[in-house]
């Protein structure tokens, strides 16, 4: 049976003066590390342990619940602007001077407004399966993809659609790609249950994704006005 680093990876809490981040490090300290920022109403439990491993193989990773999401305790900003400073916020309050950001999908967006915004803090960015935002000119969003993207509960089947091109959709390595990063429950543990890699990762949470008060150790997050479409700036 497969196991995995970031399974085993502790949980570590750090404070500003407003919210409390809960994180988790993996690899050698090196500097600058590489922080993740995750894609619309994904948590750090949503990341595959497979790909942590990897990255942290080589660098210093560190993922983390952003203000109002999962553990984390806060409000969630309703705009990309607002999401980079609660960004900077995290960094800061790890006692950072830089770090290399990668960011995906919605978390693309917030690393870009980040780098713009912070270019001595951001040395590298990697955008991951990501766009600028709902800049002019630029190709729209499948109506179909931001209201599964929106829906309070979202099941299987919006995940497969939203992260999987049709031909792959039905396809057993999807389906089980997908199983390999959905959590499960049994309380508040933050570990998942990776039915494809076989991890011995405990289970979190049962049945599909939900919106849910932020900071309550739900494995999901409220985001009170933000959608896919949030604007770059505030």
């Amino acid at each position: 049976m497969p196991s995995f680093a970031a399974d085993e990876a502790e949980t570590q809490f750090t404070a500003t003066t407003d919210v409390t981040y809960a994180y988790r490090r993996l690899g050698t300290r090196t500097n600058p590390p590489l922080l993740l920022a995750n894609r619309f109403r994904g948590t750090m439990d949503h990341w595959d342990p497979a790909l942590l491993d990897h990255l942290a193989s080589e660098r210093d990773t560190i993922i983390f619940d952003s203000a109002g999401v999962n553990q984390s305790t806060g409000v969630v900003p309703d705009t990309i602007a607002g999401m980079a400073e609660r960004l900077f916020g995290f960094i800061e309050a790890l006692g950072l001077a830089e770090v290399d950001l990668l960011g995906w999908s919605m978390g693309g967006m917030v690393a870009l407004n980040a780098a713009l915004a912070r270019p001595a803090l951001i040395r590298r960015i990697v955008i991951a399966a990501s766009s600028p935002g709902p800049v002019p000119g630029t190709p729209s969003r499948s109506q179909e993809a931001i209201t599964l993207a929106s829906k309070p509960v979202n099941d299987d089947d919006d995940f497969l659609y939203l992260f999987f091109p049709a031909p792959m959709r039905r396809r057993p390595p999807a389906q089980h790609r997908y199983a390999a990063s959905t959590p499960v429950s049994t309380g508040h543990t933050p570990r998942l249950h990776h039915l494809a890699s076989g991890s011995s990762r405990q289970p979190r949470r049962a049945g599909p994704e939900t919106m849910a008060p932020p900071g309550t150790g739900s494995t999901t997050s409220t985001y009170p006005s933000c959608s896919p479409t949030a604007p770059m700036t505030s």
